[in-house]
């Protein structure tokens, strides 16, 4: 049977946008620490955040933390 596979490109621009960040990478640990109540690197941070904006882009609004 067929499947259809969605591929996303993300500029940063767009995903940051939505989580209302900028350049500065202590915002995306300070935002995975108020959604997951977590401390990770800043790699982590942007990796969550990137793969949590996929799944919102593909399947709508996707709850999360607190």
């Amino acid at each position: 049977f067929p499947v259809t596979i969605e591929v996303l490109t993300p500029l940063p621009q767009a995903w940051k946008k939505t989580f209302g960040l900028t350049k500065d990478k202590k915002q995306s640990v300070i935002e995975v620490y108020r959604r997951f109540d977590v401390m990770v690197g800043h790699d982590i941070a942007e990796a969550s955040l990137l793969s949590l904006w996929g799944a919102e882009q593909v399947n709508g609004e996707v709850q999360c933390g607190t």
